[in-house]
């Protein structure tokens, strides 16, 4: 929304506004998605296609979750940005192209290069003019808009008529954490428009996602302030962490849940883990038990780590010590267990 907000109240709207999604599957389907292909470039490509950076040409590109585009195409984004230029999939000829990039993600850019998944250069070429979004949860006060265009926009799509809207779905709302942030409050409004019988809007499935709510009892109101007194970063740990031990530590199912995408939910689990395995000085088995999960996914996300951790620091045990607040005698002895060795041992 905010992407093509600026898009539109710009010199730039008259040409194409283009979101590119970031997150897709494999590098290579990404690949030609930006930048389009060469006819014969690879096996079932019968004609040449235009990539979304060529029919952005004059307008506007929006990077949706660029923290999981793949190192290897970090790269081909930099020189796109900075020398607006680049080749399609298996062609020689280099196209040239005018166009405003915005960029979204909710990963820790600056934790992603500093484990080496995010390129820095990269970083600081989109971090031209760096823009806040505020969580749901930091702007209750947009709900008397948000609300009734999304409402609208839904019903008219369905055929639908809808008058008013209940206060009670406006509470459950605010009692509600909203991990999935506005995309699940959309979600969450297309179903009620969807099981709306007459021009009321129904809230059953939107009072179902706040089980601490009893509308019409004082307890509501404590319930909403309990949930705001907290802050989102707090609210969102909780979330999922409980997602997670409902699913048994089933990535997907909870990613599902939770409506965010699986790569995204992996970065929090590990920045969690993390966290807490520096806190309790490195003992997996204590860290385990707070967070009620199975040891093992708690091994691989140590294991995964201290190897990104000591390959970025050039194996150089007092800086790694430093950075992970790890005893020199637990790093080694992890270094032993999982049978880590530096280049050219």
């Amino acid at each position: 929304m905010v992407a093509r907000s600026i898009h539109d109240n710009s010199e730039r709207k008259d040409s194409l506004f283009v979101k590119a999604d970031c997150a897709r599957q494999s590098s290579n389907f990404i690949d030609s998605e930006f930048f389009g292909h060469e006819k014969n470039a690879f096996t079932g490509t019968y004609s040449q296609k235009i990539g979304e950076f060529e029919f952005a040409d004059g307008g506007t590109i929006f990077l949706d979750e660029v923290g999981e585009l793949p190192m290897e195409l970090q790269g081909r984004l930099l020189r796109v940005i900075e020398d607006e230029e680049f080749e399609r999939v298996g062609g020689n000829e280099t196209v040239h192209v005018n166009v405003r990039v915005i960029a979204a993600t909710n990963r820790n850019l600056k934790h992603m290069i500093g484990i080496g998944e995010f390129r820095e250069d990269l970083y600081h070429r989109l971090n031209v003019f760096e823009i806040n979004n505020p969580s749901l949860l930091e702007r209750f006060e947009d709900l008397n808009l948000l609300v009734p265009m999304f409402v609208e926009k839904y019903a008219k799509k369905v055929g639908k008529t809808i008058k008013s809207i209940p206060s009670d779905v406006y509470e459950a709302i605010k009692a509600y954490h909203w991990p999935g942030n506005i995309r699940e409050l959309r979600n969450a409004l297309f179903s009620a428009v969807i099981l709306s019988e007459n021009c009321e809007l129904s809230c059953e499935n939107i009072l179902e996602l706040s089980p601490t709510i009893s509308v019409g009892k004082s307890t509501s109101a404590d319930a909403i302030q309990e949930h705001l007194s907290k802050s989102f970063p707090e609210v969102e740990k909780e979330m999922i962490l409980g997602a997670l031990k409902r699913c048994n530590w089933v990535n997907d199912q909870a990613s599902n849940i939770l409506d965010i995408p699986s790569n995204t939910l992996r970065d929090k689990i590990n920045k969690y883990i993390i966290q807490e395995l520096i806190d309790n000085k490195w003992d997996i088995d204590r860290c385990a038990q707070t967070f009620e999960a199975p040891a093992k996914i708690v091994d691989s996300n140590a294991k995964k780590h201290l190897a990104r951790t000591l390959k970025k620091q050039n194996w150089n045990l007092d800086k790694v010590r430093d950075i992970l607040k790890i005893p020199l005698d637990v790093l080694n002895k992890l270094i032993k267990k999982y049978n880590l060795n530096p280049p050219n041992s």
